[in-house]
């Protein structure tokens, strides 16, 4: 939809005159830059939107600018430190680590060896900036805990259960008849199990 211009809210007379035309013209095009400074402004005021804001993000959140990284890089970084705080649990872990553009991610929990394995489901997925994921890990993991980061390159495994019931009873109707209703119940499964290839991200058991 266009933007309605200066000339069309006044009467139409003005239209006629060149000098009256040239006015608004000039000013039309004043007040449309305007209007797409206030927009890119209110950009700044999002994480996910903000471009030459997101240094001033990196100033409220402690995180050094780095101008060579890509905009989706920084962003993630800013957006681990905002959801950074709080008590870490395995909700905590998770929350912060899809901060890094993640949409399927596991952890797991391992008490025996005090470690926490954090798995991404895709290679699509996998972030591109593993440094800040792991700092931005290492900065609310408790210090008696290892984590490690596996891609799992693969569809998930998966049961799926679905039930299908109707239940029955007996319904006394006037003046002294009994009807019973009979139900039955069917039980559906289907379960879809795809291995797929295991890439330790971190630690680098090369180094």
């Amino acid at each position: 939809m266009s933007r309605r211009k200066l000339i069309d809210y006044v009467p139409h007379y003005y239209n006629e005159l060149l000098e009256s035309r040239e006015i608004l013209s000039a000013e039309d095009a004043e007040i449309a830059k305007l209007n797409a400074s206030i927009d890119d402004l209110l950009l700044q005021f999002n994480v996910s939107t903000a471009t030459w804001g997101l240094r001033e993000w990196e100033r409220i959140c402690g995180v050094e600018t780095d101008d060579n990284k890509p905009l989706e890089e920084r962003r993630s970084v800013i957006k681990s430190k905002l959801r950074g705080y709080g008590v870490t649990t395995v909700d905590h872990i998770k929350n912060v680590t899809e901060s890094f553009n993640v949409s399927d991610t596991e952890i797991e929990e391992h008490f025996d060896t005090y470690t926490i394995v954090v798995k991404f489901f895709s290679n699509r997925n996998t972030p591109t900036n593993m440094d800040d994921v792991v700092n931005a890990l290492w900065e609310i993991v408790p210090a008696h805990l290892k984590f490690s980061l596996k891609n799992i390159v693969g569809l998930r495994v998966g049961t799926n259960y679905g039930v299908a019931t109707q239940s029955g009873q007996k319904v006394m109707l006037r003046p002294k008849m009994t009807t019973e209703l009979k139900g039955t119940a069917t039980t559906y499964t289907a379960s879809t199990v795809v291995s797929g290839d295991v890439t330790t991200l971190y630690p680098n058991t090369a180094q």
